[in-house]
């Protein structure tokens, strides 16, 4: 049987340790900002025994140092840590290395710590590096300054459908800093719900009636498969995320992708057949900015797809607001065909781009897939909404 423990390298080993050196550790040249550096052990559990017996202080210290302790070490490595921010940085050397650092790291840290690695995607071993990290579950991929960036949470097994991982950096390593594009389907499951919401959302008033309230949601990424060497996202519906808002309102989160729905009594409020998106879409949708790749507009029709033109989407502050509201205003009773207005929608310029990038599909086509070009931030193509959460804890 082993045990593992991690030791407070600056503090025990080069603090209190003075001048003294445990054979075959060499402390790392360089220690990111903000992270102190975990030294990682395993050792036998009667060597761990005996050293948590001692008291805290001289005699533990002196016990680090001693031949006993240095012979008894199976395996070793480092870690760079961020006790503020619960984040933890490894390096890669092997496969065998990394499994035996985070099991240890499962014995010694916190479930809510969160682990990640960088490699950088000039490597030579690049693929065969990304392989390994997908086995053991590192996820939510992102590409900053050269270097591919992957996290797990401590608690989390390190089984992992690889394949999903691997075509998300596929598709990433495909984008420009300054550019980047994915192409998107809705999965069965999320047509066959989005399909409904317009007959849905009954909630009470405060004088005790009940009406139909506009309904919205979070979109996220399912699964990315290789079809013809594109990789195609597929989005779902976090149904942990939908609410009810007002009966021709509702506030949109900014999350990478997002839904809100028309109901069928706005039809009939309003005399109409075709629901599609309003002024107060538009200007709701800009307002998202590029926090949102793009946004689903389900109607008893069919669903709207809104994203940003190509040109404009890393331009957003410097479109008028003014010139939304006084073009994208269209009449509902309009004699136009859904598909007719998103081509005239399309249409629309704005210093000779347009501002917005339209779909329209029937519920029965809805798992088409489309292309979507979006906005990096902060020169990154974050795809899902948990790495751009995880960048800004970890960078802000």
């Amino acid at each position: 049987m082993t045990a593992s423990m991690m030791i407070d390298y600056d503090n025990i080993i080069e603090g209190k340790g003075k001048d003294r050196k445990i054979r075959n550790v060499i402390k790392p040249s360089h220690i990111p900002k903000n992270y102190t550096l975990g030294l990682v052990v395993e050792v036998p559990s009667k060597e761990y025994q005996k050293i948590s017996s001692l008291p805290k202080g001289e005699k533990r210290v002196d016990y680090l140092f001693s031949n006993n302790f240095e012979n008894s070490i199976l395996f070793h490595s480092f870690c760079f840590y961020n006790k503020k921010k619960g984040l933890c940085l490894i390096e890669f050397e092997s496969k065998s290395n990394l499994e035996k650092l985070l099991f240890s790291l499962r014995q010694t840290m916190a479930d809510a710590l969160i682990i990640w690695i960088k490699v950088n995607i000039q490597n030579s071993n690049f693929d065969s590096i990304v392989k390994q990290l997908c086995q053991v579950g590192f996820k939510h991929p992102y590409i900053k300054n050269n270097q591919l960036i992957m996290y797990k949470k401590n608690k989390e097994s390190d089984n992992q459908a690889s394949n999903f991982v691997l075509n998300k950096i596929q598709n990433l390593l495909q984008n420009e800093a300054d550019s980047c594009h994915l192409y998107a389907r809705l999965t069965n499951d999320a047509i066959e719900y989005l399909s409904t919401t317009s007959e849905k959302g009954f909630t009470k008033n405060k004088d005790g009636s009940s009406s139909q309230k506009e309904m919205t949601g979070e979109l996220i990424l399912k699964n990315a498969v290789n079809e013809k060497d594109k990789i195609i996202y597929e989005i779902d519906v976090n149904h942990g995320s939908v609410v009810s808002g007002e009966e021709e309102l509702v506030d949109v989160n900014r999350t990478r992708y997002n839904f809100h729905s028309h109901p069928r009594e706005a039809y009939v409020r309003h005399s109409v057949h075709k629901a599609w998106p309003s002024i107060v879409d538009f200007i709701g949708f800009f307002s998202l900015g590029s926090d949102t790749i793009f946004h689903c507009v389900a109607t008893i029709e069919g669903v709207y797809i809104m994203s940003f033109g190509k040109y404009w989407h890393t331009k957003l502050k410097e479109i008028s607001k003014s010139f939304i509201e006084k073009n994208y205003d269209f009449d509902h009773k309009e004699d136009m065909t859904p598909l007719q207005y998103v081509e005239k929608v399309n249409n629309i310029k704005y210093k000779n781009y347009p501002i917005f990038k339209l779909w329209f599909f029937k519920w029965n086509e809805a798992s088409t897939p489309f292309k979507i070009d979006y906005s990096p931030i902060e020169g990154v193509c974050f795809v899902n909404q948990e790495s751009f959460e995880f960048h800004k804890k970890n960078f802000s």
